[in-house]
């Protein structure tokens, strides 16, 4: 191995320790955005049941205590639910960036793979045609000590 296959040979490790990184950077963000996802869901449905129960006050009779305890409920329970499917954006956000980053990575580490055999070829070529050189030359010479050995 030439001392270009060397270097490349490191940067295709490195490229390789690249990639790795990123996959689980990858999967810590789909983590995350599957824990945001499921905290907006469940804040959904805590904010429909606020709905309900406020309907339900709204039926019989209540006093105006209870309708405001019952709007500040709907009221807290509708910003969570926003807050939450903003912390979900942003997470399926980080995902989709932390995926791009990872396809770029395994992209890199590809073009040197690439680069790494196509550098095997030429030394693998140059060899060849170093050996059937010396091969030529071998062959020229016995041709001309049996030339000479015809001639005495």
């Amino acid at each position: 191995m030439g001392p270009r296959r060397r270097r490349i040979a490191k940067v295709v490790a490195h490229r390789g320790k690249e990639l790795d990184r990123r996959v689980a950077e990858l999967s810590q963000h789909k983590t995350r955005e599957a824990a945001a996802t499921l905290a907006a869901e469940r804040e959904r449905e805590e904010l429909s049941k606020a709905a309900e129960a406020r309907l339900k006050l709204a039926a019989a009779p209540l006093n105006a205590n209870d309708w405001i305890e019952a709007n500040e409920w709907l009221r807290t329970r509708s910003t969570r639910a926003e807050l939450a499917e903003v912390e979900a954006a942003k997470a399926r956000v980080g995902t989709q960036r932390a995926r791009a980053h990872m396809l770029h990575a395994r992209t890199d580490l590809k073009k040197v793979e690439v680069l790494s055999a196509r550098i095997g070829v030429e030394e693998r070529g140059q060899q060849d045609r170093a050996e059937r050189r010396l091969e030529d030359e071998l062959a020229a010479l016995r041709f001309a000590a049996d030339r000479r050995r015809e001639e005495k």
